[in-house]
């Protein structure tokens, strides 16, 4: 898939749910991205996890990458009510999920995070947003100038 308006420069595919592209991005070392043409707060990238085992371990407490591409809008409330009630919790407890989940276990002896809200808040909470840098279609879509340090 080619890389859509807003992905961000030096970005690395690691997979797509729908339009949203989960990267990495050179600079950020192992971390993990979200870049997604809609955003609640105006911003289209968003870090997952610190690195791609956190990611794994991320999917495997929530189930789905879905909820976690739009966890940075949610109220920790707001993501418990979503878990439970849009299937997210029911898709976690299907038994091909806990098979996948207990693949991950073995190949990696890794276990599901704990508290997903509170360590993609973390993550979010300190990461500079200003220094990502797209392509010049990304600042025609929002009618910006592209910022002038954007060929270095």
């Amino acid at each position: 898939m080619e890389p859509a308006f807003y992905t961000p420069l030096g970005a690395e595919t690691v997979g797509w749910e729908n339009d949203h592209q989960i990267c990495r991005i050179k600079g950020y070392g192992d971390m993990i991205f979200c870049a997604q043409p809609l955003s609640a707060d105006d911003c289209l990238v968003h870090p997952l996890a610190r690195s791609y085992t956190d990611f794994l371990r991320l999917l495997m407490a929530s189930g789905s990458v879905i909820i976690l591409e739009d966890l940075y809008s949610m109220s920790r409330e707001d993501y418990q009510r979503i878990f439970a009630e849009y299937g997210y919790k029911e898709h976690r407890e299907k038994p091909e999920t806990q098979v996948a989940i207990e693949k991950l276990r073995r190949a990696y002896g890794i276990e599901p995070i704990e508290d997903v809200w509170g360590y993609m808040k973390e993550v979010q909470a300190g990461f500079n947003y200003s220094a990502l840098r797209f392509p010049p279609d990304y600042y025609d879509y929002r009618g910006e100038e592209p910022p002038g340090d954007l060929n270095e």
